[in-house]
C-alpha cells in the first residue's frame, strides 16, 4: 500500500461530503405527503427474490463493519431530511439492518457502529472498526443536492487510488451492486470518487481515520422528491441492502489476496543485521481448491516490496515457493523493522494491507555506566541515579528491551534488572548509614562494567525532587525544574488585601537567580547537587509551558545535607490545551477590511490583534497556536486553504468582528462537523458571551467553505462588538485582551474544562500614592497566565482552581508588585503599585 502523508488542510474533518447537508428545496411538501402511486415509485424495477447467490459462500468468517451514517439528530428541524421530512439517519439505519441480516445468513460476522438512533462521532466509528480489526468497513449514506432532479449512486474512497488500492476494489464492487439494485435514472460519469474531491488533502473524517480498508456509499438522493418517497418504504431499502450484499459477495468471491512472512518468523529477534527475507504470497483463491489451485494467480509485475518504507528493487519471486525473497542490502540498526508487500490477483483485487515485523537484536558488547551525583551522604536517604548505555560490537545502541543485570555492594538497589530503551537504561542506588564505597557491577550478554560511588560526610548538599500530577500524584515526565538562589537585591514589597480591608498583610520577595535546571525523567525525578552555596537558600521552581510556575523552598534542618521534595505540578486549564495545536484565522486583511466602526477601526485589524493575543493565552496553557496571516494582507479563501494544507493542527478557529446589530452586541459561534461540533460550539458561545457580559446569539452549522473543507474540528466566531455602547476604544490593548480572553474561555468550555475549575480571581490595580485606578497593568498568575487591566484598573481570571496563586503586577514606571492570592475567597483584591523613584 502506498503511504501518502496525511496533511491537515484548513479546518475541520467532516463526517461526509457537504452534499449530505440538506439544502432548502424550491418545492416543499407537507411532512408525510406523498402524492405518488406505487406504479410511479416502483414500476420501473424488476421483481427481486433475494436469493442468496453462490458467491456468498465465501463470506463465511469474513468480519465486516457497517456504519449507518448520522443518527441522534431527530431534534434538529429539517436537518438531513427530504422534502416531506423523511430522515436520512433512519434510511441508513433500516438499510444497515437488512444488510446485516443478509450477511449473517451467509455466516459473515457483522459489526455496527451504532445501536440505534444515536450520535456517534466520526472518530468513534473508525475506532470501532479498527479495534475489531475487521476485514473491511462500509459507511452507508444517502445524498442531497440543490438540483432537485439529481439522483444517482456514488461511492467514495479515501485519498488517491494508490493510497489504498484495496479501498478502490471494494468501492467498485459495492458501487456496481447498489447501482444495479436501484436502477436510478442517472449514472455519474465517474461514480467512484476520491474524498479528496470534497476535502483536498484531508478527505472524509471517518475514512481518513480507518486502519482497515473501507468506503463510503451515497446510495441515492433523498432530496429528490420521488426518491424520498421510495426511501419511505422498507421493501425499497431492503432492495438497496440486497444490492450492497451482492456487491460485497462478488468482491469477496474474487479473492482477497494476503501475504505471510516465512523468514524470519514474524516477531523474531535476529542477530543478523543483513538477513534474507521471505514472504509468501497468497492470491486469496487457491485455498478454495479445484482445478489450478496449485498455481498462484497473481500479476507478477504488480509485486511491490518495501523495507522500513524504502522500496526494494532487487526482490525476486519464486513460483515454486509462491514467495518473494530478498537479502537486506545494508546493515540494519538494532530494533524493529517493517516489511510491506503489495500485489494483486488475477481478478484484479489487491492484497490486504499488512505490515510484517521482525527485530534485529545483536548482543550487548559494550556498557558505559555513570552516576549522578558522584558521591553520597551516609544517611540512608541520599541516592544516585545510575545510568547505563549499552551498544553492540558495531557501537550502535542495542535493541529496546535488552536486559542489564545490576549488583551493588555497600548500597541498596531499587532494581536489579533493567530493560533498555534507545540503548539506555537506569536504576537508583541508596546510600548506607556509614561512610565507605558503593561498588556497582552491571552485566549484559557479552559485556560487563563497574563503578564505585564514594559515601562520605564531605559530599555536597543533595536536593531531590519528584514532579507529580497535582490531582492523581502520578509521576510526570518532561517537566523542567530549576534550582534558584537569592541575589543580594530585594525585588520589592507587596501588599494584598480584600476590597475595603486594612493593609495588614505584607510579604517580601527576593529576586532569584537560576543555578541549574533539569527535566524530570520517567519517574518524575530530578537531582541537584549544588556546590559552594548556603543550602538553606535554595528554591526549586517548576518552569514548564502549560503549567503554573511554582516555587518550593528547600529547608534543611540542623546538620541535614539531603532533602527530598514532592513537586506537585498544576496544569493551566487542567491540561486540556497542553500539546494541542490551534490554527487561528483572522478574517479579512488588505483590501478586505470588513466592517468599520465609528472610530475608524477596521474589523480585519481587530481580527488579527485579537488572534495574536489569543495565541499568547493558548501558548501559556501549553498549546501551540499558528496564524493564517500575521500582517495586513489580502488572502482569498483558496489561498488560506493552501497555506494551511501543510499544517498539522488539531483545531481551527476563524475570528470575525462585526458591528453590533440593532445596538445589541453579542457572540455567535459557527461550527462543523454537524452534531459533533454543535455541542461544543454551544458551550463555547455561552461561555464567551458570559465572559464579555454580552448576549449569546447562539450557534449555527457553518456554510463557509473554509470551515467545511477541514480535516479537524473547526469553528468560526462572530464578535458583534464594534460600535457597542460599552466599548470606549476597540483598539485599546485592554479591550483586545478582554476579547481574546473571552475566546480563550470559550475554547476551554468547548473542549470540556473539568468542573473543579470553577473559581475566579477579581483584581483591581491602583496607584499606591493616589488610589487612582491603573489601566494596562499586566497581572500574571504563577508566572504563566496573564491579563491586562482596563480603564477601571480591573481584570479577572475565570475558570481556575480554588487555591493560592503567586501573582506579579507590572507596569512601566511602577515597581513590580508581588502577592499571594487565594481564589478560594470571594471579593476583589486591590493591588497597590508604587511609582518608581525618580
Amino acid at each position: 500500500m502506498k503511504t501518502t502523508k496525511i496533511v491537515w488542510t484548513l479546518l475541520v474533518a467532516a463526517l461526509l461530503l457537504g452534499a449530505c447537508a440538506h439544502p432548502k428545496l424550491k418545492t416543499e411538501r407537507e411532512e408525510g405527503e406523498t402524492g405518488f402511486t406505487r406504479e410511479e415509485l416502483f414500476g420501473h424495477l424488476p421483481p427481486v427474490d433475494y436469493e442468496i447467490p453462490n458467491d456468498a459462500q465465501f463470506l463465511k468468517g469474513v468480519k465486516i463493519c457497517l456504519d449507518p451514517g448520522h443518527g441522534g439528530d431527530a431534534h434538529i428541524p429539517r436537518y438531513k431530511r427530504g422534502p416531506t421530512g423523511v430522515r436520512e439517519a433512519e434510511m441508513n439505519w433500516t438499510t444497515a439492518q437488512f444488510l446485516k441480516e443478509f450477511l449473517e445468513s451467509a455466516e459473515a460476522e457483522v459489526l455496527l457502529t451504532r445501536s440505534g438512533d444515536e450520535d456517534v462521532s466520526l472518530a468513534q466509528r473508525a475506532r470501532i472498526a479498527n479495534r475489531a480489526q475487521v476485514d473491511f468497513f462500509i459507511s452507508m449514506h444517502h445524498n442531497a443536492a440543490s438540483r432537485e432532479s439529481a439522483n444517482f449512486t456514488s461511492t467514495w474512497y479515501h485519498a488517491d487510488p494508490d493510497y489504498g488500492p484495496m479501498n478502490l476494489d471494494l468501492s467498485r464492487y459495492v458501487q456496481q451492486g447498489v447501482a444495479e439494485a436501484l436502477r436510478l435514472p442517472e449514472v455519474a460519469a465517474n461514480p467512484l470518487k476520491s474524498d479528496y474531491l470534497m476535502y483536498p488533502d484531508a478527505g472524509f473524517g471517518v475514512l481518513r481515520q480507518l486502519e482497515v480498508p473501507g468506503c463510503l456509499v451515497e446510495a441515492s438522493f433523498f432530496s429528490n422528491v420521488i426518491e424520498e418517497q421510495r426511501l419511505r418504504h422498507p421493501e425499497y431499502l431492503k432492495r438497496e441492502a440486497y444490492g450492497y450484499f451482492l456487491g460485497i459477495a462478488r468482491y469477496v468471491a474474487a479473492g482477497i489476496p494476503f501475504s505471510v512472512m516465512r523468514q524470519p518468523e514474524p516477531g523474531a529477534r535476529l542477530q543478523d543485521k543483513q538477513p534474507e527475507i521471505v514472504v509468501e504470497l497468497n492470491d486469496g483463491l487457491r485455498d478454495r481448491g479445484g482445478w489450478g489451485a496449485d498455481r498462484n494467480w497473481i500479476f507478477m509485475d504488480s509485486i511491490r516490496v518495501r523495507l522500513d518504507g524504502r522500496e526494494i528493487t532487487d526482490a525476486t519471486y519464486d513460483p515454486q515457493a509462491k514467495a518473494v525473497r530478498f537479502k537486506v542490502p545494508d546493515k540494519l540498526p538494532n530494533g524493529v523493522h517493517l516489511v510491506e508487500v503489495g500485489f494483486r490477483n488475477l481478478s484484479g483485487n489487491h492484497a490486504r494491507p499488512h505490515t510484517h515485523r521482525f527485530i534485529v537484536a545483536c548482543p550487548i558488547a559494550q556498557i558505559a555506566v555513570t552516576a549522578k551525583p558522584t558521591s553520597l551522604h551516609p544517611d540512608g536517604v541520599s541516592y544516585a541515579l545510575v545510568a547505563f548505555e549499552a551498544s553492540d560490537a558495531d557501537g550502535t545502541p542495542v535493541a529496546d528491551g535488552s536486559t542489564l543485570r545490576v549488583e551493588a555492594e555497600g548500597g541498596t538497589l531499587e532494581q536489579f534488572a533493567v530493560k533498555t530503551r534507545a540503548g539506555k537504561a537506569h536504576t537508583y542506588v541508596h546510600s548506607p548509614l556509614e561512610p565507605g564505597t558503593i561498588r556497582l557491577r552491571v552485566r549484559g550478554d557479552e559485556a560487563e562494567a563497574a563503578l564505585a560511588i564514594p559515601v562520605g560526610r564531605d559530599a555536597v548538599p543533595l536536593i531531590y525532587g519528584q514532579v507529580t500530577q497535582q490531582d492523581s500524584g502520578k509521576p510526570l515526565e518532561g517537566i523542567q525544574v530549576e534550582l534558584t538562589f537569592p541575589t543580594a537585591e530585594e525585588a520589592g514589597e507587596t501588599l494584598t488585601l480584600l476590597e475595603g480591608a486594612e493593609p495588614d498583610t505584607w510579604i517580601h520577595y527576593l529576586g532569584r537567580r537560576r543555578l541549574d535546571k533539569q527535566v524530570s525523567n520517567e519517574e518524575g525525578r530530578v537531582i541537584f547537587a549544588p556546590k559552594g552555596l548556603r543550602p538553606e537558600a535554595f528554591t526549586l521552581m517548576i518552569n514548564q509551558g502549560g503549567y503554573y510556575r511554582r516555587s518550593f523552598p528547600v529547608q534543611f534542618k540542623d546538620a541535614q545535607r539531603t532533602i527530598a521534595l514532592n513537586l506537585p505540578a498544576y496544569p493551566v486549564a487542567g491540561g486540556i490545551l497542553r500539546d494541542k495545536i490551534f490554527l487561528l484565522d483572522p478574517e479579512g486583511g488588505g483590501v478586505e477590511t470588513g466592517a468599520v466602526d465609528c472610530r475608524g477601526n477596521e474589523a480585519s485589524d481587530l481580527n488579527l490583534a485579537v488572534a495574536e493575543r489569543l495565541k499568547v493565552l493558548l501558548e501559556s496553557a501549553g498549546a501551540q497556536a499558528r496564524l493564517i496571516r500575521t500582517e495586513d494582507i489580502y488572502l482569498s479563501a483558496q489561498q488560506r486553504v493552501e497555506i494551511a494544507s501543510n499544517m498539522q493542527v488539531d483545531r481551527y478557529l476563524a475570528i470575525e468582528h462585526g458591528l453590533a446589530e440593532d445596538a445589541t452586541s453579542g457572540v455567535c459561534f459557527l461550527y462543523f462537523p454537524e452534531m459533533e461540533g454543535r455541542r461544543g460550539a454551544e458551550r463555547a458561545s455561552a461561555r464567551a458571551a458570559a465572559e464579555l457580559g454580552l448576549k449569546d446569539l447562539g450557534v449555527a452549522l457553518s456554510g463557509d467553505a473554509k470551515v467545511r473543507h477541514a480535516a479537524i474540528p473547526a469553528s468560526a466566531v462572530r464578535l458583534l462588538t464594534m460600535d457597542a455602547a460599552e466599548v470606549d476604544n476597540a483598539a485599546d490593548p485592554a479591550w483586545l485582551d478582554r476579547e481574546a480572553y473571552a475566546l480563550y474561555q470559550g475554547l476551554l468550555a468547548q473542549l470540556g474544562l473539568p468542573k473543579e475549575y470553577s473559581a475566579m480571581l477579581s483584581l483591581r490595580a491602583v496607584n499606591a500614592q493616589t488610589g487612582l485606578p491603573l489601566e494596562g497593568v499586566e497581572i500574571t498568575l504563577d508566572g504563566s497566565l496573564s491579563r491586562l487591566t482596563d480603564a477601571s484598573g480591573r481584570c479577572r481570571f475565570s475558570s481556575i482552581l480554588p487555591r493560592f496563586y503567586d501573582a506579579a503586577a507590572r507596569k512601566k514606571g511602577y515597581e513590580t508588585f508581588w502577592v499571594r492570592l487565594s481564589a478560594a475567597e470571594e471579593g476583589e483584591y486591590v493591588l497597590a503599585l508604587r511609582p518608581e523613584a525618580e
